[in-house]
C-alpha cells in the first residue's frame, strides 16, 4: 500500500488539474480496498505526505486541492457514521416498542414461589385508556389464599392499583404498583406496617418482583371486570 501511495504521489506532479484528478482518483481506490470506516484518517495521511514532498512548491491553488480533498476523505467516513446512527436508532425504537405495553389490552402473567415452587401468584390485567382493572389471586400451598379484584390507572408503563380481596372470610385492600412491559410484569414488594400489624407498599422499593407472560387459563372461568 505504501508503494502504492508513493507510486500516485510521483505521478502526480506536475499540472495542478492533473494533480486534482490523481488525488481523487487514489481516494476512490482507497474507497473500494479498504472501506469507508478507515477512510477519513488514512485520507489525511495521504494528503499530508503529498503536501510534504511538494512543500517547496505549494500554491492556494494547491492548498485549495487539498482542501476539497480532504472534505471528500470526511464525507465517506460520514456515510458510514449516518448508517451506525440510523441502524441505532431503529434498535433503540424496536427496543422501546417491546418495552411498550399495548393499550386496550388484555394480559396474564403468573409467578411461582417457595423452594418447590409450591406457591402460585396470578394477574389479570384489563387495559382500557388510561384505566386498569382486573383480578389478582394469591394462592399458597399450606396458607389461605387472596382473591380479590384490581382497580387502577395506568401512566407510562406504570401502574397504581388497589387489590381488593378476601383472605379468612375477610375484606381487605393494599395499594399495588406494577411495571407493564409488552412481555414482562414486575411489582414492588410489600412490607409489613409494624404499627398497625398490616402489610402495605413498599413505595421505596424497586420492581424486584417479576412475573411471566401467562395464557390467562386461570382466569377463563372468571367474568371479565367491568370498567
Amino acid at each position: 500500500m505504501q508503494s502504492l501511495i508513493h507510486l500516485k504521489l510521483y505521478q502526480i506532479d506536475n499540472l495542478l488539474a492533473i494533480k486534482f484528478i490523481y488525488i481523487y482518483d487514489l481516494i476512490d481506490y482507497l474507497k473500494e480496498t479498504l472501506g469507508h470506516s478507515i477512510m477519513p484518517k488514512l485520507c489525511t495521511t495521504v494528503i499530508v505526505l503529498y503536501s510534504m514532498n511538494n512543500l517547496q512548491n505549494i500554491t492556494k491553488s494547491a492548498i485549495l486541492i487539498f482542501a476539497m480533498a480532504f472534505a471528500a476523505c470526511s464525507g465517506s467516513g460520514n456515510k458510514s457514521a449516518d448508517t451506525t446512527m440510523t441502524a441505532s436508532s431503529e434498535d433503540t425504537s424496536n427496543a422501546a416498542k417491546l418495552n411498550t405495553p399495548s393499550q386496550n389490552m388484555e394480559y396474564c402473567f403468573t409467578r411461582t414461589d417457595g423452594t418447590s415452587a409450591q406457591d402460585t401468584t396470578a394477574i389479570h390485567l384489563v387495559i382500557n385508556g388510561n384505566k386498569v382493572s382486573g383480578d389478582m389471586r394469591w394462592i399458597p400451598k399450606e396458607k389461605d389464599s387472596r382473591k380479590g379484584t384490581l382497580l387502577g390507572t395506568i401512566k407510562g408503563n406504570t401502574i397504581n392499583a388497589v387489590w381488593s380481596f378476601m383472605q379468612e372470610g375477610m375484606q381487605d385492600t393494599i395499594a399495588v404498583e406494577f411495571k407493564l412491559a409488552a412481555q414482562q410484569l414486575s411489582q414492588k414488594p410489600l412490607k409489613l406496617n409494624t404499627s398497625t400489624g398490616r402489610e402495605q407498599l413498599d413505595k421505596n422499593a424497586d420492581y424486584t418482583i417479576n412475573y411471566k407472560l401467562d395464557n390467562c387459563e386461570k382466569f377463563k372461568s372468571s367474568p371479565k371486570p367491568t370498567l
